[in-house]
Order: C-alpha cells, then sequence, then structure tokens
C-alpha cells in the first residue's frame, strides 16, 4: 500500500497531546510507522498522549523510540524534513506542493522518512543537514508557523489526496467507488 513507504518520524516532540493527535490523523488517512526521537515525554499507558488518539492508540504503542535522528532514518532511501526555516540549508528547499509532485510516482518500494522538529524551535542545523530534502509548508503569513500536530496533518492529507487524484490505484480504500447518492436513490 501506498502509505506502507512511509515513516512519520518526530525529533524530541515536547508535548504527548500532539503524539496523540498525529497518531490520529496517520490512522484516518492510512499511515502506521511512527518513529519518536528522544521524546520529553514517555509512552507509557497513563501517557497524556494516549488522551488524543481516539481509537489510534496502536499507532502509539508500536512507535518506535530512538535517542538519535541517525537511528531513526538508518533504513530510509529518502528523508525529507519539514521546517520553516530554511535559511541555513545548504540545498534549495521545496514546497509542499512541489515535493508532494516528486514523490507520489516513485517506486513503491522506496522508503521514505517524514521528519518533523520540536514544537518549540523545529528542527536543528544538523538535523536538516541529515535531510535529503527540505520541505516548506506555503502559509499565507510567513512569520507564522503551524502546531506539530497541524502540520503532521496537513502533509498526510495532502499526500492522501494527491494518491487518490493523480494516481488513484495507489491508495485502497473501503470507501464506494461513487460516495453521492443518486436523485433516485435520495427520493426513495
Amino acid at each position: 500500500m501506498f502509505q506502507d513507504k512511509f515513516t512519520i518520524v518526530l525529533v524530541r516532540p515536547q508535548i504527548p497531546e500532539n503524539a496523540g493527535f498525529i497518531a490520529r490523523s496517520m490512522l484516518a488517512f492510512g499511515f502506521q510507522s511512527l518513529t519518536l526521537v528522544s521524546p520529553s515525554f514517555s509512552l507509557n499507558a497513563s501517557s497524556a498522549a494516549f488522551k488524543t488518539t481516539r481509537g489510534s492508540a496502536s499507532i502509539l504503542e508500536t512507535a518506535q523510540q530512538v535517542n538519535h535522528l541517525n537511528e531513526a532514518i538508518s533504513e530510509q532511501h529518502v528523508v525529507s524534513g519539514f521546517s520553516r526555516r530554511v535559511h541555513t540549508f545548504e540545498r534549495p528547499p521545496l514546497d509542499l506542493f512541489t515535493w508532494i509532485s516528486q514523490v507520489i510516482h516513485l517506486d513503491t518500494r522506496t522508503k521514505y522518512a517524514l521528519v518533523f522538529g520540536a514544537e518549540d524551535c523545529g528542527l536543528s542545523n544538523k538535523e536538516k543537514h541529515l535531510c535529503h530534502k527540505l520541505v516548506t509548508i506555503p502559509l499565507h503569513d510567513s512569520r507564522l508557523s503551524l502546531n506539530l500536530s497541524h502540520a503532521v496533518t496537513l502533509v498526510l492529507h495532502e499526500l492522501f489526496r494527491a494518491a487518490h487524484v493523480q494516481a488513484p490505484g495507489l491508495i485502497s480504500s473501503s470507501a464506494p467507488t461513487n460516495p453521492y447518492a443518486s436523485h433516485s436513490e435520495i427520493q426513495s
């Protein structure tokens, strides 16, 4: 399945509830693999992260935890870092939509790490340099940034949407092929 080639990597996440919201978004869009790098909270059953999962606790229960970003990305073929701050990155950044247009048609055997930084400061320059690509999410006001869980949700949604629109066979879905009722179905 298309989503299986992606691992979401959260580097130094600080707010446990964000991890729960991210797990919820991952499950909603069919993504399963989550890695946390040096989280500032534990992922035990009493963690606040589980309070926001709403049916997606399995994502947190199977999440990998590592101490360094190198460990999280060691088995990945392509590492994409998401950051609002790109001025110190040596490679030109891509906007989200350009990045998706490149990713959507690549071989399904390619493993991708989608790397997101800590809530307060994002990815460090050292972490950015471990990424093959740096991606920005276009915003109306470039001085602002999104909450970590919102940024991850937006990226996952756009990947999911692009796979449906650009390559519909990539994503399996239990949704009917035509979600709209006909006029006669509505009348009966």
